[in-house]
């Protein structure tokens, strides 16, 4: 009914922009919207945004020079775009000084944690290839602290996604949490029993074995991992988790029974063999 309205045009690029495959009609929309307002700040933004994530970020730095006074909301989102499209041209001196201010000012405005991770990771790499390890490190640290604060918030949207009955939404919001700490056991432990309690073995499998990866010793990862083993009809792989657990139990009856299992498997692998 109105095709330069600019909520719908900002909202729908920047949506689109998510979407796999979807970001050609991203820019198309935005550059509408850009056209339609060019005085307007957050369509700008949003442009810039979606050149630079389809890999032409003088273009995206050449968009936002077209905003003359941001209003203040948008102010230091516009700075951390720039400097993360210096970045990509490989401009590190622009991308330390513009991030960098992303970060030390406008403290009264909030800045989505999420976003704030890519340009805390963006000028940690700066720092990194100007050679100042340790500014590098401050920003990586940033970064996985803001990381953690995005899990946090992900498994607790996940807990009450089951007290509302809504067990899908939960198990995204624990793959969330996952992709953005991926060493938390909690996430794995929530997401592997759950998918346990409904039967996908071979995904739970893939969720413990993802959990022993980063934690070998990990006894509900392992312990987990025998399980779906078991439910698989593979057995004969559990050897050498049962094995390891046995070396990190701590629960002298637990011990007990593991090696009375591994006994019982190294009997079944000898008369098999006989």
């Amino acid at each position: 009914r109105d095709p330069g309205d600019l909520e719908a045009l900002v909202s729908l690029g920047r949506s689109l922009r998510e979407e796999e495959g979807a970001l050609p009609e991203s820019l198309a929309l935005l550059e509408r919207a850009v056209k339609s307002h060019p005085e307007d700040a957050r369509a700008r933004l949003e442009l810039a945004r979606s050149l630079r994530t389809a890999g032409r970020p003088r273009e995206a730095i050449e968009t936002l020079k077209g905003v003359a006074d941001p209003p203040p909301s948008q102010a230091p989102f516009i700075e951390m775009e720039w400097g993360r499209a210096c970045y990509a041209t490989g401009d590190l001196d622009c991308a330390v000084r513009r991030i960098g201010r992303y970060f030390k000012e406008w403290r009264g405005i909030p800045k989505p944690a999420q976003t704030s991770v890519d340009a805390a990771l963006d000028l940690g790499r700066a720092w990194l290839e100007k050679g100042d390890r340790a500014k590098a490190l401050e920003q990586f640290k940033v970064a996985a602290d803001l990381g953690d604060s995005l899990a946090t918030w992900y498994r607790s949207q996940a807990d009450e996604a089951l007290k509302a009955g809504k067990p899908e939404a939960a198990e995204n919001d624990w793959k969330q949490a996952l992709e953005w700490s991926p060493l938390d056991p909690r996430a794995y432990y929530a997401l592997g029993d759950h998918l346990a309690v409904s039967g996908r073995w071979e995904e739970a499998l893939g969720i413990w074995r993802s959990l022993i990866d980063g934690h070998p010793d990990d006894v509900h990862g392992l312990s987990g991992a025998v399980t779906a083993l078991d439910s698989l009809g593979r057995s004969g792989e559990t050897a050498p988790l049962i094995e390891h657990l046995i070396n990190v139990e701590m629960n002298a009856d637990a011990i007990a029974a593991l090696r009375a299992r591994l006994a019982s498997l190294k009997a079944g692998e000898s008369s098999g063999s006989d």
